[in-house]
């Protein structure tokens, strides 16, 4: 929780929307930073997406804090 606070405290926000194109257990990957929003290309399945949602929030928390986590 930490990271995440730390990127929402940053306004760096990862969410998970339906991808309305696709099948029921199909996400896309929307990433906002000061207002701009960036989706992930990818279609990730239930399994996966949320360990994906937490790699983006690592990814963006670990090279702007001198903490690994």
């Amino acid at each position: 929780m930490k990271i995440i606070g730390w990127c929402l405290s940053n306004n760096i926000k990862v969410g998970i929307s339906p991808d309305w194109k696709g099948g029921l257990n199909n996400w896309i990957i929307e990433i906002k930073i000061n207002n701009n929003i960036h989706t992930d290309p990818n279609v990730y399945n239930e399994s996966v997406v949320y360990d994906k949602v937490l790699e983006y929030y690592n990814y963006y928390y670990k090279p702007n804090t001198n903490n690994n986590g």
